[in-house]
């Protein structure tokens, strides 16, 4: 055996051992909740019934330190990952009111990455979307949310339903508008698109009109609100190159009809001209002559030290492309 390899074994060999020495200490009850976090924090994962029964007799103590339960929770959430019982307790944990906002979170992360790997909870799937259904109206900010993001991710009707209701009426909205359009695009249907479309013309906010114009960008019908922001010299540079790469995709023709112009216009946002001359670049086909031209005359134009930079970084992408 080779001495690296000696070296590496016996450093993995030492590194396990601390991790035993730091559960012990973690699941140690006569030592302080400091030093119980602190190891647990460092703590090797539990595969052993015994430390698993020790970890269960934190969680279910109501007096011990919330920190401490919610850590004892994540230790051992992959062990009994396969356990009905043990996943059941779960839901009840991330569904008590009463129980700490810490614990109910380390309940609700453990249900979700159980979500992924454990055949028992697939099983109990129809159990755990009616948990996270009680929970999208939590005065928990970090449990309503979590709940919300679990529920889109698993493409749930009902919490759809929500988020465009809240969309639409703001009094009933169960999280932030930027973040609604965020979750409804986990599954955008064709019926979610209304909405977006009058987000796109008139939001709460620039993040919110933001996501809406994003991910109009599936919507064959919404070429022309993207086409109509990207050539607006009056909106934000950001929206207008947001919306190019959006008709890009949905109408290449009109897309290189709108950016040339801009590109050609002097009255035009010279961040604006770099990041169309990027998109360009990144196209199959590109016509790098043309496009190294159009960077060289934006270079002429820079002015500051941000818009030389910005130029250069083109060049060099450019030069790395032709030679490709």
């Amino acid at each position: 055996m080779s001495k690296y390899k000696s070296r590496l074994l016996a450093e993995l060999k030492t590194a396990q051992e601390e991790a035993r020495d730091k559960l012990a200490v973690a699941l140690d009850d006569s030592k302080t909740a400091r030093q119980r976090l602190a190891a647990f924090s460092k703590a090797g994962a539990i595969s052993d019934e015994s430390n698993a029964q020790k970890a269960l007799a934190i969680i279910d103590d109501d007096d011990a330190h919330a920190g401490l339960r919610a850590a004892a929770l994540e230790k051992i959430a992959s062990y009994y990952g396969h356990d009905e019982q043990f996943l059941q307790k779960l839901t009840r944990i991330a569904t008590r009111n009463g129980a700490p906002g810490e614990l109910r979170m380390a309940a609700l992360s453990s249900l979700r990455s159980n979500s992924f790997s454990s055949a028992t909870l697939l099983s109990q799937r129809p159990a755990y979307i009616a948990a996270l259904r009680a929970l999208v109206d939590d005065e928990d900010d970090d449990i309503r949310e979590t709940a919300i993001e679990n529920l889109a991710l698993n493409q749930d009707e009902y919490v759809q339903r929500r988020l465009i209701e809240g969309l639409e009426n703001p009094k009933s909205k169960l999280t932030k508008p930027e973040l609604a359009v965020k979750y409804l695009s986990y599954d955008l249907h064709a019926d979610h698109f209304p909405i977006l479309r009058k987000l796109a013309v008139k939001a709460p906010n620039k993040k919110t009109r933001m996501e809406a114009l994003r991910n109009l960008a599936a919507d064959a019908d919404s070429a022309d609100i993207l086409k109509s922001v990207f050539a607006d010299k009056s909106e934000d540079a950001e929206l207008r190159h947001l919306c190019g790469v959006g008709l890009q995709r949905l109408d290449p023709v009109n897309f290189e009809k709108a950016s040339n112009k801009i590109l050609r216009a002097r009255a035009e946002h010279q961040e604006l001209k770099a990041a169309i001359l990027n998109t360009k670049m990144h196209q199959p086909g590109a016509d790098m002559n043309k496009l190294a031209a159009d960077i060289k005359k934006l270079g002429n134009k820079a002015k500051g030290t941000a818009e030389k930079s910005r130029v250069e970084k083109l060049s060099s992408f450019a030069a790395f492309r032709k030679s490709g």
